[in-house]
């Protein structure tokens, strides 16, 4: 044995001594080496691959969260146009999409860390509550959402940073010991060398990667993507800082005049290029200290700072006379005007929204003084338009949180002896004033246009509690539910492709929906009235003409020039002309007018059972009023159709008026229903 031994030692070059005695053969402690080169090579490949997917991982978080910022950014400009516009909502629907695809790229890496496992399900979970919550806008519920949302995040990235310095260490230490041994046989330390001289690089590159990817997506999510200014989220979250520090802002709101005719006229390419010269004179009014930021359209605002809050009126004047100049733009000399609104820390608003609202009041006074003005907000002169537009503001985030609600008045079939209709009232849920009837926030919502979203909302609502009942009643028994239409919504060009489509989601009977339009809406665009009645009536909708009484036409126009069913008389007509000695004639006549015509007859304000008792005995067919029920939310009108509630209140103290009918009488009288 010892001579085979000396024998290998001359053939190899190299022996050891295995237990026992016995002599190992040199390849064999090569191969060995070879082995363990490799295992350890393998094994520092696998870690780091688990380590680069770490890496990978923070990317996708930080798309994430810069698409969670930019939905936020966008919501808070949705909310500034009052429900948004096509190129937000696919813009919203980009972000959306991306944050998603993001997340599902995270959960499909080869996480081997239950850590990380969880971690990414939080973030799933956390977005989807997030994303869910801004549909209702981006007010508290979305805030906290975000809120929950970043926390996720933040222990997701601590969780895949912390596992990608473990994983890290653990590679290079396995690797470090298989290349020694291996270095030891065949003097491969070198390439051990150039390897982790490569892998830091790469990993040095990701960090950089990852750092102007979270830069880049910070700066879209937060900018106008045309000018490159501050958008309505950054500048909120500037003011909302400098008045927690100081308490002392300006904020300038400025609108161009003529912005609207340049559009017009010469295309949207040279009205974008427009704006982009103006956001750039503005800046260059404003000190380092000052922000410009563009909130959307042609308005703009500025945030001064520090000694500029001193003398908002010198920098308005500066911005005028530089907005005053002509531009050249695309071959066009362009002229255009601003109008500018002012309000200060001082005139005691404390709060980023009501700074701005009153800034916008004061912007609304210098264009209603004139063009190339400016006006600082006063709060005792201008603190009643600012409640309004205060008001204004709440009611864009009542129709997306759900402060609005409907009430069920029933109509009685004087015929049927049951409830065949119930009509739809409105009432807001205000967080601060409690419930508001229609005629405390209807006519401002008609004067800004806000009675289009309210409207949809309504009619969705209704179509959905008529199908309920559709669905929950014995056959036969279900409401038709009425639906007052606005003036604006009626007159919106796809107001009935709207209808087609929610009696198509829903289910819903179209002989279950009953649409209301007074006599002024009717007579407003006689044409396209008669349109879009054909248009309705040929669905299997019912239609009714409501408050007959309150203005000047005839019965004999509106059955023969409309298709209708039914004519609802106003409440105050009937009560004056139902027993009216002088003037004996006129309810009955009436009454059997509308019968000639076609129409069955609805009267509405029957306070009494004498008041029931002689519209029965005149032939009327429907009545509506106190007498019967007064306006019930869903679950109570729902008592009342299964008997659960009965029908009928009793006549009032002769003379009087309890509180609640009062209000409800003058709410009425003053709102468009």
């Amino acid at each position: 044995m010892a001579r085979a031994g000396g024998n290998g030692e001359r053939r190899t070059g190299s022996s050891a001594e295995a237990p026992g005695g016995r002599v190992v053969p040199g390849w064999v402690v090569l191969g060995a080496a070879a082995l363990l080169l490799v295992a350890g090579v393998m094994a520092g490949s696998g870690l780091r691959e688990h380590a680069r997917q770490d890496r990978q991982a923070l990317l996708l978080l930080k798309e994430v969260e810069s698409s969670s910022y930019l939905l936020r950014s966008l919501s808070w400009e949705a909310a500034a146009e009052g429900g948004g516009s096509p190129a937000l909502a696919a813009r919203e629907r980009e972000a959306r999409a991306r944050a998603l695809s993001a997340i599902e790229s995270l959960r499909a890496l080869d996480a081997t860390q239950v850590g990380e496992r969880q971690s990414a399900r939080r973030v799933e979970r956390a977005f989807r509550s997030y994303a869910s919550a801004l549909k209702g806008g981006p007010g508290d519920g979305a805030g906290e959402a975000f809120l929950r949302l970043r926390s996720a995040l933040e222990e997701a990235e601590q969780t895949y940073a912390a596992d990608a310095r473990r994983t890290t260490r653990i590679a290079d230490a396995g690797s470090v010991l298989g290349l020694l041994v291996a270095a030891a046989a065949a003097g491969l330390l070198y390439m051990r060398y150039l390897r982790v001289r490569e892998a830091a690089a790469a990993a040095e590159a990701e960090r950089r990667a990852l750092r102007r990817s979270e830069e880049l997506f910070r700066h879209q999510a937060l900018h106008d993507h045309l000018t490159g200014l501050p958008n309505r989220a950054l500048f909120r979250e500037r003011l909302g800082e400098i008045l927690s520090r100081s308490g002392e802002a300006a904020v300038l709101f400025v609108d161009l005049d003529n912005f609207k005719v340049v559009n017009d006229s010469l295309g949207h390419e040279v009205g974008d290029r427009l704006l982009v010269e103006v956001s750039r004179r503005l800046k260059g009014c404003l000190r380092a200290t000052d922000m410009a930021a563009r909130l959307g359209g042609d308005e703009f605002t500025v945030l001064l700072d520090g000694a500029g809050v001193r003398c908002p009126e010198e920098v308005a004047r500066r911005l005028l006379r530089e907005l005053g100049e002509p531009f050249e733009v695309e071959g066009h000399t362009l002229f255009v005007e601003a109008s500018v609104g002012i309000a200060t820390g001082a005139a005691g608003l404390g709060r980023p929204d009501d700074l701005l609202r009153a800034a916008d009041v004061a912007l609304y006074r210098a264009k209603a003084e004139g063009k190339g003005r400016y006006h600082v907000f006063d709060r005792r002169r201008d603190a009643p338009e600012l409640e309004r537009l205060r008001l204004e503001n709440e009611l864009r985030e009542a129709v997306r949180s759900g402060q609005l609600e409907l009430y069920y008045q029933p109509v009685y079939s004087l015929e049927l002896g049951r409830i065949a209709g119930m009509e739809a009232l409105l009432r807001w849920n205000h967080p601060r004033r409690g419930t508001m009837l229609p005629g405390e926030f209807v006519p401002m919502a008609e004067e800004t246009g806000l009675i289009v979203p309210v409207g949809r909302w309504v009619l969705e609502e209704a179509c959905r509690q008529a199908r309920a009942w559709e669905l929950g009643l014995p056959e036969g028994a279900s409401p038709m539910v009425g639906v007052n239409l606005s003036l604006r919504q009626f007159q919106n060009p796809g107001l009935v492709e709207h209808v087609a489509r929610l009696l198509r989601e829903t289910g819903l009977d179209p002989a279950l929906l009953t649409l209301e339009i007074t006599e002024s809406v009717a007579m407003h665009d006689v044409d396209s009235t008669v349109r879009t009645l054909e248009r309705l009536n040929a669905m299997g909708v019912w239609l009714v003409i409501d408050d007959f009484g309150t203005g000047n036409s005839s019965i004999a126009y509106v059955g023969s020039r409309f298709k209708m069913n039914h004519l609802k008389l106003d409440g105050a007509f009937v009560r004056e002309f139902l027993d009216d000695p002088e003037n004996p004639t006129i309810l009955p006549g009436l009454i059997d007018f509308a019968h000639a015509v076609g129409l069955r007859v609805i009267a509405e304000g029957v306070e009494t059972r004498g008041q029931l008792e002689r519209l029965r005995e005149l032939g009327c067919e429907f009545v509506q009023g106190y007498y019967v029920a007064p306006p019930l939310g869903a679950a109570e009108a729902t008592d009342l159709l299964t008997g659960r509630k009965p029908l009928f209140r009793g006549d009032p103290p002769p003379g009087k008026d309890t509180p609640e009918r009062q209000r409800m009488k003058d709410a009425q009288d003053r709102a468009y229903r």
